[in-house]
């Protein structure tokens, strides 16, 4: 980054789950491509309050936030990848089913045609 930002040491009280959003929405813009001067996943993010003020956000809480999401989209790309599973695994059992119902049918209509072809046989030639 550019700007210098010096410690002033004052104690600024902000909720933490409001910094955690924050880093969230700069994580998105980062991802869907809107901001690429900085990487908040590398570099540090600046909050910057209604009142101009500016905070650089912890690394520990941004080393968090990051982490946690990194585990969410593990986790979703986990239970997707279980539901393309489970779908072909599904249309795979509708496949043995409709081929074992299949095969049953064509064995009835063999013993069938074996049956009338008997009896053509006997007419025709006795």
């Amino acid at each position: 980054m550019s700007q210098n930002y010096k410690f002033t040491g004052k104690q600024i009280p902000i909720d933490v789950n409001e910094l955690k959003v924050y880093i969230n929405q700069q994580l998105d813009n980062y991802d869907k491509g809107e901001n690429s001067k900085t990487s908040p996943y590398i570099d540090p993010i600046i909050y910057t309050f209604p009142d101009k003020k500016q905070i650089e956000i912890p690394k520990d809480i941004q080393m968090s936030v990051i982490e946690e999401r990194q585990k969410n989209k593990q986790i979703n790309q986990n239970n997707i990848d279980k539901h393309v599973d489970e779908e072909s695994n599904s249309d795979d059992e509708e496949d043995v089913e409709t081929s074992g119902y299949g095969s049953w049918v064509s064995c009835i209509l063999l013993f069938i045609l074996i049956i009338v072809a008997c009896y053509i046989y006997k007419v025709k030639y006795y």
